[in-house]
């Protein structure tokens, strides 16, 4: 009522983000911690979150401000120079120049490679449970769900596409992909849910690879069934980005002592469960959660998440690179300066702060 009697005498009500508008117009916050503003908002879990408001208390900005005030002391130094051309004196020593730049590129390559993970802990950590037919995939999505959201069956080949659920471990959010079983087959319906198992699987930062300890029931040889485990882990042609994770499942069908012998063959991160009654999936979380911190911790306190941001980091960094070739070239110093306000030109649209008054 006393909005509506405040609209009724001439007021109006703010539109969406009117008051963070007018905070960054006043100069009271840059464009990124505006932006950090609607991460915030949009932050779904306790690692986004943490992220968008180390963004908008202005630590992302802190950070790019450093290296800027950096970039514009060398250029005021280098344009400098020009005004005694004819004198040829050399104010900015090209060595601690070339140092300084340097570790400026490195502080960029960290921030851009920083987005692969900002990406994941916004968009969720993309997780594939990959494996044979009916070795327990479904079953084992639906234990991390705590609900029946994968149809599971003794019949081989019942899940045919994709399905993606989000979860929430330890405060991070994983998108968790129960992919058709991987064989040979002459169903082209099944193919094809296999071939976007394949492409699932190009996507995903974790790989879940489940494996059916029951097939070993009768034979029970350890080596020959890591073999055959690692034959299936080479067709999965993971890179070096993506993490791996063995899951043994239904062990609860084989002797304790086949399941510590083929854990001892196998290499990496190797769990043995029952998806089926339960044991063992707190260990799978367990290692979904130690996977994403140690992500976190490897990309340190500023992680990038927009697009936009990793486009200008990008694009400033390139620019560097230029500057850095170019002095190695031995480019002149008016050139050199313009390679120079290119990265700083692409390291203000971050902030906002765009303008070439600071180098006068």
């Amino acid at each position: 009522q006393i909005i509506r009697r405040a609209i009724d005498c001439g007021a109006r009500a703010a539109t969406a983000g009117e008051f963070t508008t007018r905070a960054f117009l006043a100069g009271k916050i840059d464009l990124a911690q505006a932006e950090g503003v609607a991460d915030m908002i949009a932050s779904t879990d306790r690692a986004t979150h943490r992220v968008a408001l180390n963004q908008m208390r202005g630590g992302f900005s802190t950070e790019l401000r450093g290296l800027r005030d950096e970039l514009l002391r060398l250029s005021a130094l280098l344009e400098l120079e020009l005004d005694f051309a004819e004198e040829e004196v050399e104010f900015a020593d090209r060595t601690t120049l070339q140092h300084i730049m340097t570790a400026i590129d490195s502080h960029l390559a960290r921030l851009i490679d920083s987005f692969t993970l900002g990406n994941a802990l916004k968009e969720g950590i993309a997780t594939a449970i990959v494996g044979a037919p009916n070795a327990g995939k479904s079953t084992l999505l639906n234990r991390l769900l705590n609900e029946e959201r994968a149809m599971v069956s003794e019949i081989a080949g019942t899940t045919r596409d994709s399905i993606e659920e989000s979860i929430v471990i330890a405060g991070r959010r994983f998108r968790v992909i129960d992919t058709a079983g991987i064989r040979s087959t002459d169903d082209r319906l099944e193919q094809m849910g296999i071939d976007r198992t394949f492409s699932s699987l190009r996507r995903a930062a974790v790989v879940l690879l489940v494996c059916d300890c029951s097939t070993w029931r009768e034979h029970e040889d350890a080596r020959d069934a890591a073999e055959a485990i690692n034959r299936s882990i080479i067709e999965l042609q993971l890179t070096e980005d993506q993490t791996l994770v063995t899951i043994l499942n239904k062990c609860d069908c084989v002797s304790a002592e086949f399941v510590t012998a083929l854990r001892s063959e196998l290499s990496g991160e190797v769990l043995a469960i029952s998806a089926r009654t339960g044991d063992g999936v707190e260990d799978v979380v367990a290692t979904l959660t130690r996977i994403a911190e140690a992500m976190t911790a490897e990309a340190g306190e500023t992680v990038v998440t927009s697009a936009r941001h990793y486009e200008a980091l990008s694009n400033a960094r390139w620019a560097l690179g230029r500057a850095l070739e170019g002095m190695a070239s031995g480019l002149p110093s008016d050139l050199l300066c313009e390679e120079i306000r290119q990265v700083i030109y692409h390291l203000g649209t971050i902030t906002g702060e765009i303008t070439t008054d600071e180098i006068l």
